[in-house]
Protein backbone atom coordinates (compact mmCIF):
# COMPACT_ATOMS: atom_id res chain seq x y z
CA UNK A 1 0.00 0.00 0.00
CA UNK A 2 3.01 2.31 0.14
CA UNK A 3 4.31 1.68 -3.35
CA UNK A 4 3.73 5.31 -3.88
CA UNK A 5 5.79 6.54 -0.78
CA UNK A 6 9.13 3.72 -2.27
CA UNK A 7 8.83 5.59 -5.27
CA UNK A 8 8.25 8.96 -4.38
CA UNK A 9 10.78 9.50 -1.41
CA UNK A 10 13.29 6.81 -3.57
CA UNK A 11 12.82 9.95 -6.52
CA UNK A 12 13.52 12.88 -3.78
CA UNK A 13 15.83 11.39 -1.31
CA UNK A 14 17.44 8.49 -2.91
CA UNK A 15 16.03 6.01 -0.14
CA UNK A 16 12.77 4.63 -0.67
CA UNK A 17 11.70 3.46 3.23
CA UNK A 18 10.93 5.64 6.38
CA UNK A 19 12.31 8.78 6.75
CA UNK A 20 12.41 9.28 10.72
CA UNK A 21 12.18 6.94 13.99
CA UNK A 22 10.39 6.45 16.15
CA UNK A 23 13.42 8.06 18.27
CA UNK A 24 13.61 11.03 15.90
CA UNK A 25 9.68 11.79 16.45
CA UNK A 26 10.29 11.59 20.65
CA UNK A 27 12.90 14.16 20.33
CA UNK A 28 11.06 16.65 18.01
CA UNK A 29 10.20 19.90 18.95
CA UNK A 30 7.77 20.09 16.19
CA UNK A 31 5.56 17.38 15.07
CA UNK A 32 3.45 18.34 11.40
CA UNK A 33 0.70 14.99 10.64
CA UNK A 34 -0.57 14.99 6.72
CA UNK A 35 -2.93 12.32 5.77
CA UNK A 36 -2.97 10.46 9.19
CA UNK A 37 -5.46 9.83 12.02
CA UNK A 38 -2.28 8.24 13.75
CA UNK A 39 -4.46 8.34 17.39
CA UNK A 40 -6.86 5.24 15.26
CA UNK A 41 -4.70 4.21 12.88
CA UNK A 42 -1.10 4.18 14.08
CA UNK A 43 -1.56 4.26 18.37
CA UNK A 44 1.48 3.02 19.23
CA UNK A 45 2.96 5.75 17.35
CA UNK A 46 0.72 8.09 18.31
CA UNK A 47 2.19 8.02 21.84
CA UNK A 48 5.62 8.74 20.95
CA UNK A 49 4.03 11.76 19.32
CA UNK A 50 2.40 12.79 22.70
CA UNK A 51 5.59 11.90 24.37
CA UNK A 52 7.11 14.60 22.31
CA UNK A 53 4.31 16.64 23.10
CA UNK A 54 4.45 16.36 26.37
CA UNK A 55 8.01 15.62 27.45
CA UNK A 56 9.55 17.58 24.54
CA UNK A 57 6.44 20.75 24.73
CA UNK A 58 6.23 20.07 20.99
CA UNK A 59 3.77 21.44 18.85
CA UNK A 60 1.44 19.15 16.95
CA UNK A 61 0.16 20.13 13.59
CA UNK A 62 -2.41 18.07 11.97
CA UNK A 63 -3.57 18.93 8.42
CA UNK A 64 -6.60 16.66 7.48
CA UNK A 65 -9.53 17.10 5.86
CA UNK A 66 -11.47 15.37 9.20
CA UNK A 67 -11.50 16.64 12.57
CA UNK A 68 -10.17 13.66 13.94
CA UNK A 69 -9.38 12.18 17.34
CA UNK A 70 -5.55 12.93 16.33
CA UNK A 71 -6.34 16.67 15.28
CA UNK A 72 -7.81 17.04 19.02
CA UNK A 73 -4.29 16.29 20.26
CA UNK A 74 -2.93 19.04 18.16
CA UNK A 75 -2.18 22.51 19.18
CA UNK A 76 -3.10 23.39 15.35
CA UNK A 77 -5.45 21.50 13.24
CA UNK A 78 -5.96 22.55 9.31
CA UNK A 79 -8.63 22.00 7.32
CA UNK A 80 -7.76 21.41 3.46
CA UNK A 81 -10.21 20.31 1.18
CA UNK A 82 -9.80 16.16 0.52
CA UNK A 83 -6.90 15.70 -1.83
CA UNK A 84 -5.38 19.24 -2.22
CA UNK A 85 -2.44 18.41 0.45
CA UNK A 86 -0.20 18.88 -2.45
CA UNK A 87 -0.98 22.70 -3.12
CA UNK A 88 -0.90 23.51 0.82
CA UNK A 89 2.57 21.70 1.30
CA UNK A 90 3.70 23.88 -1.81
CA UNK A 91 2.12 26.90 -0.29
CA UNK A 92 4.00 26.28 2.70
CA UNK A 93 7.24 26.08 0.73
CA UNK A 94 6.09 29.07 -1.09
CA UNK A 95 5.95 31.12 1.99
CA UNK A 96 9.08 29.60 3.62
CA UNK A 97 11.25 30.33 0.62
CA UNK A 98 9.23 34.17 0.25
CA UNK A 99 10.27 34.60 3.52
CA UNK A 100 13.98 33.26 3.15
CA UNK A 101 13.08 31.04 5.83
CA UNK A 102 14.97 28.20 4.83
CA UNK A 103 18.11 26.51 5.53
CA UNK A 104 20.35 27.67 3.05
CA UNK A 105 23.58 25.64 4.48
CA UNK A 106 21.55 22.67 3.82
CA UNK A 107 20.12 23.26 0.83
CA UNK A 108 23.36 24.06 -0.80
CA UNK A 109 25.04 21.17 0.97
CA UNK A 110 22.53 18.85 0.28
CA UNK A 111 19.84 19.07 -2.40
CA UNK A 112 19.98 19.30 -6.14
CA UNK A 113 17.18 21.07 -8.56
CA UNK A 114 15.65 23.21 -5.74
CA UNK A 115 15.60 25.87 -7.68
CA UNK A 116 12.79 24.20 -10.10
CA UNK A 117 10.48 23.19 -6.74
CA UNK A 118 11.02 27.22 -5.90
CA UNK A 119 9.35 28.39 -9.36
CA UNK A 120 6.47 25.56 -8.80
CA UNK A 121 6.44 26.85 -4.90
CA UNK A 122 6.07 30.46 -6.16
CA UNK A 123 2.89 29.75 -7.74
CA UNK A 124 1.19 28.95 -4.76
CA UNK A 125 0.66 31.97 -3.29
CA UNK A 126 -1.42 32.43 0.20
CA UNK A 127 -4.69 33.27 -2.04
CA UNK A 128 -4.13 30.60 -4.68
CA UNK A 129 -3.67 27.83 -1.65
CA UNK A 130 -6.81 29.37 -0.06
CA UNK A 131 -8.66 29.22 -3.46
CA UNK A 132 -7.52 25.27 -3.92
CA UNK A 133 -7.53 23.90 -0.21
CA UNK A 134 -9.78 26.22 1.72
CA UNK A 135 -6.72 27.35 4.12
CA UNK A 136 -6.53 30.56 5.20
CA UNK A 137 -3.94 32.68 4.32
CA UNK A 138 -3.13 33.61 7.73
CA UNK A 139 -3.24 30.32 9.07
CA UNK A 140 -1.43 28.88 5.99
CA UNK A 141 1.16 31.27 7.25
CA UNK A 142 1.20 30.58 10.92
CA UNK A 143 2.04 27.42 10.11
CA UNK A 144 5.11 27.97 7.77
CA UNK A 145 6.55 30.33 10.72
CA UNK A 146 5.91 27.19 13.13
CA UNK A 147 8.00 24.46 10.96
CA UNK A 148 10.91 26.29 10.76
CA UNK A 149 10.72 27.96 14.39
CA UNK A 150 10.71 24.65 16.36
CA UNK A 151 13.76 22.43 15.74
CA UNK A 152 14.30 19.45 15.38
CA UNK A 153 11.00 18.65 14.06
CA UNK A 154 9.30 15.90 12.33
CA UNK A 155 7.24 15.27 9.44
CA UNK A 156 4.61 12.79 9.20
CA UNK A 157 2.50 11.75 6.56
CA UNK A 158 0.20 7.90 5.63
CA UNK A 159 -1.65 6.44 3.39
CA UNK A 160 -4.49 9.61 3.20
CA UNK A 161 -1.90 11.02 1.03
CA UNK A 162 -0.16 7.95 -0.53
CA UNK A 163 -3.41 6.20 -1.75
CA UNK A 164 -4.51 9.37 -4.08
CA UNK A 165 -4.08 8.91 -7.61
CA UNK A 166 -1.09 11.16 -7.17
CA UNK A 167 0.45 9.45 -4.18
CA UNK A 168 4.03 9.36 -5.41
CA UNK A 169 3.67 13.38 -5.94
CA UNK A 170 2.38 13.15 -2.73
CA UNK A 171 5.48 12.15 -0.64
CA UNK A 172 7.74 13.74 -3.17
CA UNK A 173 5.95 16.94 -2.08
Amino acid sequence: CHSTTVAGVANTLGYGAMTNTLNDIRRSKLVFIIGSNAALAHPVSMQHILHAKEVNGAKLICVDPRFSMTAAKCDEYVRIRSGTDVAFILGLLGVIFEKGWEDKEFIAARTYGLDDVRKVAAEYTPRVVEDVTGVAPEQLKKVARMLVTHKPGTVIWCTGGTQHHIGSSYTRA
